[in-house]
């Protein structure tokens, strides 16, 4: 298994560099936010971004039902900034989940209206890049599955919940390979766990049949 938890990482690594240029400088970006303050000019310079050229969110964000999302986004922040900046100087792995989950819960609730279940995810690890685990839907569907053999349609705040705590336990039970990758990297242990997650998903065969193409 640790072998091919490095492979995914390696492979992310070599293949996204455009994309994790974007990611690096959005995180210094984020840092420098006051979050019990953010404004709107501070979402679209430090977020947008981030959510457009990084997540490929332009086109879900830019939906009708999701006019005015700055604003609603700055909103969010605003009111959930004193988890937040607890979350800043959080360890995941050290974090005690049970008593964390109605505050993780309600930021992800805040934040999906905000900005629909995948893209909450991506701006809460964006300011909180140590604790909060991303998703998108087809990963959010999968950890779901994993866990209980559903297929509804949706995310809530309780599949939130429950996601985190699967991540955290992968964590936890790699952790010497995670952690390896996190310094190799310089990158959070969630960040890695993002990686192996995506690939996984969205290359489950590719260590098996190879990148053979029929040309």
């Amino acid at each position: 298994m640790d072998s091919l938890i490095e492979a995914y990482v390696d492979w992310y690594n070599r293949d996204n560099l455009a994309e994790e240029r974007v990611y690096r400088v959005s995180l210094a970006q984020a840092r420098a936010l006051d979050l019990p303050g953010v404004t709107r000019k501070d979402i679209e310079e430090a977020v947008q971004p981030f959510l457009y050229r990084w997540g490929r969110m332009g086109r879900s964000l830019g939906r009708p039902k999701l006019a005015g999302w700055e604003d609603r986004l700055a909103q969010s922040v605003r009111q959930e900034s004193p988890s937040l900046l607890r979350y800043c100087v959080t360890d995941f792995s050290d974090a005690d989940l049970p008593l964390e989950r109605p505050h993780i819960w309600r930021a992800y609730e805040s934040f999906r209206r905000a900005v629909g279940q995948v893209a909450a995810t991506k701006c809460l690890h964006l300011l909180c890049p140590q604790f909060f685990p991303m998703w998108d839907t087809t990963i959010a569907g999968s950890a779901r599955r994993e866990r209980s053999g559903e297929h509804v349609d949706g995310f809530s705040g309780e599949d939130y919940c429950l996601f985190v705590e699967q991540v955290r336990t992968f964590i936890v039970r790699h952790s010497a390979v995670i952690s390896d990758l996190a310094k190799k990297y310089d990158k959070t242990k969630v960040k890695i766990a993002d990686e192996i997650l995506f690939g996984a998903t969205q290359r489950p065969l590719f260590f098996i049949l190879g990148t053979t193409r029929i040309k």
